[in-house]
């Protein structure tokens, strides 16, 4: 496009012909057209201007040429400056913005590389809790299981007669074993409980974990995506439209130049950085907080497992022994009853014997009385005068009388030895009564021997 570059040059196309000002067509020429057009119409008038106005409307269309010239120069300028700048500074910026994104890139892998490694590291814990909790189920049923098993060796041992019912070591052991399985059950399933609360923590701080990892990794995605629209971002080189710009000294205000309303972007409220690092490494505590504690939950768990499992054997040991002495007492005790079980057989054998031969001594003595009697009858019929104490009448008084008290005697005798047939026999049966009692506990503790704890 052409531009006027002088004075002379305008006041030569001022003077030119009306038709030739149409070859112009910029705004310059227009101009000075529209000017043409009314002198031409002022010469046609009947009344025509002097020389002296009409040179002086050319200066003023020149003046206001030089004016708008200067002014478009100002413009030029100060527009290539404000470009020049805002391309350093998009190139600054995006720049700035890389690095940021860089860094930030850096904190993400970081962070995710922490979230991961903790995470990782939480889900072998959470199945050994696993494991724990399942074996603590286990070991709840093995005792409830042992409990059971404890009451109906208790009911079998009640089967016993009334007079073994008593509060012997088996007994004794029996109920502290009883005792033992209640409060190890009664822990266990405490343990359950926190064990299974745990779990709970534990899967939501692996779940807390896992979200803030899936989020960070997003963000990672999204800000590797950010990076790749600019990845090198360059600095355009300078254009010069007008080498006349670089020798011009003024310059617009361009906060008065052009009022510019525009609506700068909006976000939503965002967090901070510092709470945002500090709510993933919160999360990286707390997952190294619960695995510490599940950890110690664990190794308490067994210590724990291992105490009562060792404390059931010793009792189940201290049983068995109970138990089976229980059992050989019975069995040393039955084992003497049937010995004086047999003396007593003997005793009353014995007695028999003698209660027969003290039969056959008073089956003896009944003929001796019987002819004592006869003769002391015969001997008392003499005449009156005939009746006197001689030797005769004092031996048969003596014969009677020794005949009379050996009668007696053997009668006391035989007496005492039925009583004594009769204590004897109730003895024996006490003894039988006795053996079979003993024999029905022994068969009883034996059979909760062999039944067992296990």
């Amino acid at each position: 496009m052409a531009e006027v570059t002088d004075d002379d040059d305008i006041i030569r196309r001022t003077l030119l012909p009306p038709r030739v000002l149409y070859n112009f067509p910029n705004r310059r020429g227009a101009r000075v057209e529209s000017t043409m057009l009314a002198l031409s119409h002022d010469i046609t008038h009947s009344s025509l201007q002097q020389p002296s106005q009409w040179r002086q409307k050319s200066a003023d269309v020149m003046k206001r040429a030089r004016k708008q010239r200067d002014k478009s120069e100002i413009h030029r300028f100060t527009y290539h400056k404000y470009v020049e700048e805002t391309h350093h500074a998009q190139y600054s910026k995006q720049l700035q913005v890389n690095t940021a994104l860089k860094n930030k890139r850096a904190t993400l892998e970081l962070l995710i590389e922490k979230l991961q490694g903790k995470y990782s590291a939480g889900v072998p814990v959470v199945n050994t809790l696993e494991e724990i909790k399942a074996k603590v189920a286990s070991e709840m049923e093995e005792k409830q299981r042992l409990l059971d098993r404890n009451t109906e060796r208790q009911q079998i041992r009640k089967e016993r007669p009334k007079e073994e019912l008593v509060a012997d070591e088996a007994h004794r052991q029996l109920l502290a074993q009883e005792s033992l399985l209640k409060d190890a059950l009664r822990q266990t399933s405490q343990l359950y409980s926190e064990i299974t609360k745990m779990l709970e923590q534990l899967m939501e701080v692996q779940a807390s974990l896992q979200e803030d990892l899936n989020d960070k990794k997003h963000a990672l995605e999204l800000n590797t995506k950010a990076e790749m629209e600019c990845p090198e971002p360059h600095l355009k080189e300078k254009t010069v439209p007008s080498p006349k710009l670089y020798h011009h000294r003024g310059a617009l205000n361009l906060d008065t130049d052009v009022r510019v309303d525009f609506s700068r972007p909006q976000t939503a409220m965002l967090a901070s950085l510092n709470s945002w690092h500090g709510a993933c490494m919160k999360n990286v505590e707390n997952g190294k907080r619960s695995q510490k504690k599940t950890l110690t939950l664990c190794d308490g768990s067994e210590k724990l497992l291992k105490k009562h499992a060792d404390a059931i054997q010793q009792a189940h040991h201290y049983v068995s022994k109970a138990l089976q002495e229980r059992i050989n007492e019975l069995q040393h005790m039955a084992n003497d009853l049937r010995q004086q079980l047999s003396l007593t057989m003997e005793e009353i054998e014995d007695a028999e014997s003698t209660t027969q031969m003290l039969q056959g001594a008073l089956d003896n003595i009944q003929e001796p009385l019987k002819i004592c009697e006869n003769r002391r009858n015969l001997h008392s019929a003499r005449p009156k005068r005939e009746m006197i104490e001689d030797v005769v009448q004092r031996d048969l008084k003596v014969e009677a009388s020794d005949l009379m008290e050996q009668n007696e005697y053997l009668v006391q005798r035989k007496h005492k030895l039925s009583l004594l047939m009769e204590d004897l026999m109730e003895t024996k049966a006490d003894i039988e009564r006795d053996i079979e009692r003993k024999e029905k506990c022994v068969t009883l503790d034996q059979k909760c021997l062999e039944l067992g704890s296990y």
